[in-house]
C-alpha cells in the first residue's frame, strides 16, 4: 500500500469527519435545509470511496450502513432529531477511530460500540421498511407481477492521466472498488502499440481501459468512484443500450488516437464498430437527459480545469524541518546582531551600510519564517460546537455558543497546546457559571445561557476570552473556602481580583458536589500552569448575576520577540518590547530619597521597582549618568521599572533556562547578544504581581497601624 497515497487518505478524511461534525450540529438547528443534508451525505459517500481504493473494507462496511441511513435522511424518509444526531456523531467517532488506527496502530477502535451503533442504524433503516411495506402491499394487489429484470449493462472507458503512478494512485484499486459496485463483466487493457521502448518512463502511466459492467446503479454513482482522477482523466460512462449514441456523441472531444483505441475495444467486446465520419444527428432524448442529469449531479457542469494558472499550491512540511528552521534563524539574527556590534565599533561608513542591509534582510527571513509557524485560533475553536452540545445534555442545560475572533492567528505550537486549557474553562462555566433553566427564569433571563469565545490581538499579544452569562463568582463563598483550605487568613485584605485568582489554586474548589466534570478541584490549576508555560497570563472578571470573563494573555510566539535592552548595576536585561509603553527620566528627588516607590506620572500614581534592589544586585562599578524609568504594562496594570540605562531596541531569540534556574520566577528566560553575553529575560507579568502585592501589603500594614493609632488616642483621651 502507498504511504503517501494512505496519507492523502488520512489527511482528507480527519478535514470531511471534521466537516461533518459541523454540519450535523448546523443541520440540527436548521431542521429541513436540503444543502446541509446533501453535504452530510456527501462527507460520508466520499470516505467510503477513497476507502474502497485502498482496500479498507472494515471503513467501507461501516461508512456503507451510515451512508443508507443518511441517504433516507435527505430523501426525507426519516427526519433529523437529537437522537438520529448523537447517533450520527457516534459514527463519526467511530470512523475517526478507524482512521487514526491507520496512522496509529496502539489506536484500537472498540467492537462493542461498532456493534451498538451498527444495531442504532439499522434500526432506521427498519423504521422506513416498516413505513413502507403497507403501501407496497397495497400496490401489489393492484399492480399485476413484474419480470425480475438482470441488471442493466453499462459501458465505461477509463482513459486515465499520465501522472496517475506519480500521484501514488493505482489504476487496479479503482478496478477493484468498481468491483464493490455490481459485476465486472469484462476488462480491456489498452496500450499504445506505437511506444518507443527507449522513450519509456516507469513513472508515466500508459495504461487505458474499456469496462463492460453489469450494476443497478446510476451514472452518477459510478462517476463518484472515479472521483479522485476525474480533473486529469477522461471517464466516459454510459449504458449499453444507449452507449452508441452516447460516444457519437462525444467524437467531437476525443482525440483522434483515444478515439482509435474505443472504437477497437467497441468491436473487441462484440459490438458494431462506431463511425466518427458520420455523428448522430438526431440523439435520442433519453440520452439527452442522461448526459444532462449525470452533468448536474456530478457538480453543475464544473468544467475540468486545462490551465491551472493562479492556483494555489500548498507543500506538507514536517514540523521537525520547521522547527530546526527558526532555530537556524534564530542564530541568524544572533550572527547579524554581532555583525552590527562589529559595525559600529569599526565605524566605516559602508561596514554600517552593509550591516543595516543584512538587518533588513534578517528581518523580513524571520518575519517570513514566523508567519509559516503561525495558525488560525479557529483550529481550536471548531472543537467546542460539539463539546458545548454534549455537556449542556449531560448538566440538563440550554447552552448556546457563540464564537468570534477565530481568524486570530497564533504560533502552531501554542495552539496545540491550548485545546485542553480552553477546554477546562469551558465545562467549568457550563457547569458553574450557566444556571438552571429554573434559576434563569427565575432571575428573569433567557431560558438558554451562552458562552462566548472570543480572540483578539491587542499590544503584540493575543488575548482569549472565555465568558458566560451565568451567576457570576461569589466573592465571600471564594473568599471562604480559601480560609478553610488556608489559603489565607481571616484578617487578610485582597482585591477582588486576587481572590478571584485563588480559584487557580491546586485543590481548590467551590462546588458543593462532585460530578463527572467537576467538583474535585482538578483542573483550574491545571490551567494556569499551562498557561504560565506559554509565557502567558490569565485573568478573571466576574460580576454577580451578570456573569464571570476569562481573559488568556499570550506572546505571539514563543520563539523569536522584539526586545528592549536595559542595564542595572553591571548586567543587561532584556525587556519584552510589547509590554513597554514609554521611558522617561527618574526625578531628582527620588534619586536622592531611594525609598520613595511612587511617582507621579501625568496625574497617575505609578508604583515603581528598583530592579538593582528587587534582584540584589552589587552596586554598579560604572558611572550613572541618569537614572531612567521604563513603564511596563501587563493585565491592565503599570509600573515603572527603574534602571541605570537605556540601551535600546534588540531582536531577541529566547532560550530556555536550565533546571537550577527554574524557580526564578521574574525570570522568563535568556537570550545571547551580539557580543557574546548572556541576557535574561525579564518576566513583566511576575514583576507586576509582584508590585500588586507589595502595594496590597504596605497598604494593610498602614491600615492595621492607623487603626491601632485611633484606638490608642481614643483611650488616651477617656483616661
Amino acid at each position: 500500500m502507498d504511504d503517501e497515497g494512505l496519507q492523502g487518505f488520512i489527511d482528507e478524511a480527519n478535514q470531511l469527519l471534521q466537516q461533518m461534525e459541523h454540519i450535523l450540529l448546523d443541520a440540527e438547528n436548521a431542521q429541513g435545509n436540503m444543502d446541509l443534508l446533501n453535504a452530510l451525505f456527501r462527507t460520508m459517500h466520499t470516505i467510503k470511496g477513497s476507502a474502497g481504493l485502498f482496500a479498507l473494507d472494515n471503513v467501507i462496511q461501516f461508512t456503507h450502513e451510515v451512508e443508507n441511513v443518511l441517504d433516507l435522511l435527505r430523501k426525507g424518509s426519516i427526519q433529523l432529531d437529537e437522537t438520529l444526531v448523537s447517533v450520527m456523531l457516534g459514527c463519526r467517532d467511530y470512523v475517526q477511530s478507524m482512521v487514526d488506527t491507520l496512522s496509529n496502530a496502539a489506536i484500537i477502535p472498540s467492537p462493542d460500540d461498532r456493534a451498538v451503533l451498527l444495531a442504532d442504524l439499522q434500526q432506521y433503516q427498519v423504521k422506513k421498511t416498516l413505513a413502507t411495506s403497507s403501501v407496497q402491499a397495497k400496490a401489489l394487489e393492484v399492480a399485476p407481477p413484474l419480470q425480475v429484470e438482470t441488471s442493466p449493462s453499462w459501458l465505461i472507458f477509463l482513459g486515465f492521466g499520465p501522472d496517475l503512478l506519480r500521484h501514488g494512485l493505482d489504476p487496479a484499486s479503482f478496478l477493484r472498488f468498481l468491483a464493490r459496485q455490481g459485476r465486472i463483466e469484462r476488462v480491456l487493457s489498452l496500450i499504445d502499440t506505437q511506444l518507443n521502448a527507449s522513450d519509456f518512463d516507469p513513472e508515466h502511466n500508459y495504461l487505458q481501459f474499456a469496462v463492460r459492467f453489469a450494476g443497478d446503479t446510476t451514472a452518477a454513482a459510478l462517476h463518484d468512484v472515479f472521483e479522485f482522477v476525474r480533473e486529469d482523466s477522461l471517464i466516459l460512462i454510459a449504458p449499453l443500450a444507449e452507449a452508441h449514441d452516447f460516444l457519437q456523441l462525444q467524437t467531437g472531444q476525443i482525440p483522434d488516437d483515444v478515439w482509435e483505441q474505443i472504437n477497437a475495444a467497441w468491436v473487441e467486446l462484440g459490438l458494431a464498430p462506431l463511425e466518427a465520419e458520420n455523428l448522430a444527428p438526431n440523439v435520442s432524448s433519453s440520452m439527452s437527459r442522461l448526459a444532462q442529469d449525470a452533468s448536474a449531479e456530478l457538480g453543475g457542469g464544473k468544467k475540468v480545469k486545462t490551465e491551472k494558472t493562479g492556483e494555489t499550491v500548498f507543500l506538507r512540511v514536517e514540523a521537525e524541518k520547521l522547527d530546526s528552521l527558526i532555530n537556524l534563524v534564530g542564530e541568524l539574527v544572533i550572527s547579524g546582531a554581532a555583525g552590527n556590534l562589529l559595525a559600529k565599533q569599526n565605524g566605516a561608513m559602508a561596514l554600517q551600510e552593509w550591516s543595516l542591509s543584512m538587518s533588513n534582510l534578517i528581518e523580513q527571513i524571520r518575519a517570513g519564517v514566523l508567519s509559516m509557524r503561525m495558525a488560525q485560533i479557529g483550529e481550536v475553536f471548531q472543537r467546542f460546537p460539539r463539546v458545548v452540545r454534549d455537556v449542556a445534555k449531560e448538566l440538563g442545560k440550554d447552552i448556546h455558543l457563540e464564537v468570534t475572533g477565530a481568524e486570530t492567528e497564533l504560533d502552531k505550537s501554542m495552539i496545540e497546546k491550548l485545546s485542553d486549557p480552553l477546554m477546562h474553562i469551558v465545562r467549568n462555566a457550563m457547569d458553574h457559571g450557566i444556571e438552571s433553566k429554573e434559576a434563569r427564569i427565575k432571575a428573569g433571563k433567557p431560558i438558554h445561557g451562552t458562552v462566548y469565545l472570543n480572540a483578539y490581538h491587542e499590544s503584540g499579544s493575543v488575548m482569549i476570552e472565555v465568558s458566560d452569562d451565568g451567576a457570576g463568582l461569589r466573592r465571600d463563598k471564594i473568599f471562604a473556602k480559601a480560609l478553610e483550605c488556608g489559603l489565607v487568613s481571616a484578617d487578610a485584605q485582597l482585591s477582588d481580583q486576587e481572590i478571584f485568582s485563588l480559584i487557580f489554586e491546586p485543590g481548590f474548589s467551590t462546588a458543593d458536589q462532585v460530578t463527572n466534570l467537576s467538583g474535585r478541584g482538578v483542573g483550574m490549576d491545571v490551567v494556569k500552569k499551562s498557561i504560565d508555560a506559554l509565557r502567558g497570563h490569565v485573568m478573571v472578571d466576574s460580576d454577580i448575576g451578570v456573569g464571570t470573563v476569562i481573559r488568556i494573555r499570550l506572546p505571539l510566539t514563543l520563539a523569536i520577540i522584539d526586545g528592549f535592552l536595559v542595564r542595572s548595576s553591571n548586567a543587561t536585561y532584556v525587556v519584552p518590547l510589547e509590554s513597554v509603553i514609554e521611558c522617561i527620566e527618574l526625578p531628582d528627588e527620588l534619586k536622592i530619597d531611594g525609598s520613595l516607590d511612587h511617582l507621579n506620572l501625568r496625574g497617575e500614581l505609578l508604583p515603581l521597582l528598583r530592579l538593582s534592589h528587587f534582584l540584589e544586585l552589587e552596586s554598579s562599578d560604572q558611572e550613572i549618568e541618569r537614572a531612567n524609568v521604563v513603564v511596563i504594562r501587563a493585565n491592565e496594570r503599570k509600573v515603572g521599572l527603574v534602571v541605570d540605562a537605556l540601551l535600546g531596541e534588540f531582536q531577541t531569540v529566547i532560550k530556555p533556562l536550565g533546571a537550577l534556574f527554574q524557580h526564578l520566577k521574574a525570570i522568563g528566560g535568556s537570550t545571547i547578544l551580539g557580543n557574546g553575553q548572556v541576557a535574561l529575560i525579564l518576566d513583566v507579568n511576575e514583576l507586576v504581581q509582584h508590585v500588586t502585592l507589595r502595594d496590597a501589603e504596605i497598604f494593610s500594614f498602614n491600615h492595621e497601624l492607623a487603626t491601632r493609632s485611633a484606638i490608642h488616642n481614643h483611650n488616651h483621651l477617656a483616661f
